[in-house]
């Protein structure tokens, strides 16, 4: 399934003051400070804290040029008057330059649910923009059924603190990018910051984001995973995903991303500004192809890779409204919170999803039930190799996709639970259970009737025809029945 942002920005813009409040004073680019921004048509202040941020100044940059591709650290085209900063809370991320003794910033800052937008303008001020995201419509397009295979857990370790989950991605910049920039690297350092620190506002599991590599192409014949120029393709979103998937072969990261100055569409529709197949992530579909507009967009890279990861837009699902804002809202330009419930194998202890949210996932339009094999019936270990769900209401099977298992952590036994290699492991934080009766009353409600009828039989002391219909019910009510079948 691919699916596609499309979005109208309604802006209102002015002259604005935007100064310094505060600062740890440790160098012209401050490990922390406070900044002060004037709202637009309002004379509103807000202050923003911000922390120094240097996590991708060190990835490494490849840039093609007639066939010959020169590779170096990011850190060696940065420059000293620039430094990226963020508040990963209020998930403002900031650039600034020194300019003549004077600090400039751009980037975005969140108020009370609101994006605005900070760029220079003239010789000392700046101009603040305020964006309301209009949706103009939803568009999906049916390739097949994926499902999320596992991605190994890690630890990230550098200067930000620690994520349970950590994504590695490729950026790929074609020609019609270089040629609008400047410094490549500084402009995509900020976007980078944006989407690392949307994904840090997930929650549990916690996430993050590295940056494997960032190749650039300065002509149209060295952006390979680009159609050709003039072609049917060269503007078809959908097409365009089938190249880049193609240049991704051998390339390790868990997703690839592409940018591109070109007006993308599908169908015709030139309001189509992302694509990204859902739940495409560590398989070949791991791609998305992003427009480029600006310091902004990595609020649509962000969504895009959501998408590739497993998650619909809100409203898709009854508990996450298009109204709270979330990251998967169908406006790529608001950003609040990513729902937990979008992973499958990946989530950490205590906040796993349910085997039945794991098929409503996997399979949208079925009942999203988990379906109860007779093999996992009398052996719950199996789950965490393979799930099955209902397909249909009132199906007598199941069915069942590559990679679809129990969450990691769901329990599996007596103090046992899923681990990350698929298999049902001893767990001292899982809970007790009786793996004779490890899924309860498969029976539901005509439970009540047999255990009210042994129990009367009981009563009467009359324990032959106790213990026969004890034996006819038991499989199927064995926890309504437990105490009262033992003899």
């Amino acid at each position: 399934m691919l699916r596609i942002v499309i979005f109208l920005l309604a802006v209102a813009a002015a002259q604005a003051s935007v100064s310094v409040t505060r600062s740890s004073n440790d160098g012209p680019h401050p490990s922390s400070m406070e900044i002060e921004v004037q709202l637009p048509s309002t004379n509103k202040k807000v202050r923003i804290p911000l922390e120094k941020t240097d996590a991708f100044e060190s990835v490494p940059m490849t840039v093609r040029e007639n066939g010959v591709s020169r590779t170096f650290s990011a850190r060696q085209a940065h420059h000293a008057s620039h430094a990226h900063y963020r508040d990963i809370e209020s998930k403002s991320v900031i650039s600034v330059r020194h300019e003549k003794g004077k600090k400039r910033f751009s980037g975005h800052v969140m108020h009370e649910g609101t994006s605005y937008f900070v760029k220079p303008s003239g010789a000392s001020e700046h101009q603040v923009t305020r964006n309301i995201a209009q949706p103009d419509g939803i568009e999906s397009q049916i390739d097949k059924s994926k499902v999320m295979q596992v991605m190994s857990r890690k630890k990230r370790q550098s200067n930000q603190a620690a994520t349970d989950l950590e994504v590695e991605l490729l950026l790929l910049l074609d020609h019609t990018v270089w040629n609008a920039y400047d410094r490549a690297s500084l402009y995509y350092t900020h976007i980078l910051n944006g989407i690392d620190t949307a994904f840090r506002n997930v929650g549990n599991p916690s996430m993050s984001v590295k940056c494997t590599g960032l190749t650039v192409a300065k002509t149209q014949a060295d952006s390979q995973w680009m159609p050709p120029a003039g072609s049917s393709d060269a503007t078809d979103a959908s097409a365009i995903l089938g190249y880049i998937k193609s240049y991704a072969v051998g390339k390790t990261a868990d997703h690839v991303m592409a940018f591109t100055r070109t007006d993308i569409q599908s169908g015709g529709n030139t309001a189509v500004c992302g694509m990204a197949y859902v739940g495409g992530a560590c398989q070949d579909t791991r791609v998305s192809i992003n427009e480029d507009q600006g310091l902004q967009s990595w609020g649509t890279a962000s969504h895009e890779l959501a998408h590739n990861m497993g998650s619909d837009h809100d409203n898709d699902q009854p508990a996450c409204k298009v109204a709270y804002k979330f990251l998967m809202s169908p406006s790529a330009g608001r950003v609040k919170a990513l729902q937990t419930p979008l992973w499958l194998q990946r989530l950490a202890k205590g906040g796993r999803m349910t085997l039945d949210q794991v098929c409503r996932l996997a399979y949208p339009s079925s009942p999203g039930k988990f379906f109860l094999t007779d093999d996992v019936s009398s052996n719950p270990a199996l789950i965490c190799a393979k799930i099955f769900c209902t397909p249909t209401a009132g199906s007598s099977s199941g069915v069942t996709g590559g990679g679809l298992r129990a969450p990691v952590g769901t329990p599996c036994g007596n103090k046992k639970s899923c681990n990350w290699d698929g298999q049902c492991a001893s767990d001292t934080s899982a809970p007790e259970a009786d793996e004779s009766c490890f899924w309860g009353d498969s029976w539901g409600d005509t439970c009540t009737g047999w255990k009210d009828y042994i129990k009367y039989l009981r009563d009467n002391n009359d324990l032959g025809n106790a213990k026969t219909y004890c034996g006819q019910c038991q499989s199927g009510c064995c926890r309504s029945v437990k105490t009262l079948c033992t003899f």
